[in-house]
């Protein structure tokens, strides 16, 4: 009965693409494992590390408020101003670590990335502009689409990380 609800196909859209999404993370993880070698895993989670982290300042947190808004100008304000933020997070970012790459390496010992490190301001920027834009398609209860943009995420993500695997050091 609930499925015959809005609320419950918009359930459904989402349990629908998160669990294709795991399902496809799985057996990415089955390729990747004859990849990497576990110093390689070390490096894959050091950079993802990196992104994930940064990503989530480099927002300060505007992306969450996209939905909260009644009216849809304030919202699209809200949604710029997330962006620009990313923006400068990101760019900021890049700007340091042409600068000052050496001692940021020796600092937080992660020399084993080379110049791998430098694509972590565009990870960061991409994925914290995807955060910013799912929360708008949140606004506009586009689930549907959400759940083929996580499944596009995740098939997207797997592509990375094997791509990866292939511009490590030796």
């Amino acid at each position: 009965m609930w499925i015959k609800s809005e609320f419950g196909r918009n359930v459904g859209k989402m349990m629908g693409g998160t669990g294709l999404a795991q399902l496809l993370n799985f057996l990415g993880a089955l390729v990747l494992a004859r990849l990497y070698t576990e110093a390689d895993y070390g490096r894959l989670a050091l950079f993802t590390s990196l992104i994930m982290m940064l990503t989530g300042v480099s927002g300060l947190r505007y992306e969450l408020a996209v939905v909260l808004p009644k009216f849809k100008k304030e919202a699209y304000q809200v949604l710029a101003l997330a962006l620009l933020s990313n923006l400068a997070f990101s760019l900021a970012a890049m700007l340091l670590l042409l600068f000052f790459a050496s001692p940021i390496k020796a600092w937080f010992q992660i020399t084993d990335l080379g110049m791998i490190l430098y694509t972590v301001p565009l990870g960061i920027f991409l994925l914290s502009t995807f955060n910013s834009l799912y929360h708008w398609q949140v606004r506009q209860k586009a689930f549907g689409h959400l759940a083929r943009v996580q499944l596009g995420q995740t098939l997207a993500g797997l592509v990375a990380q094997i791509c990866f695997s292939f511009a490590l050091p030796a």
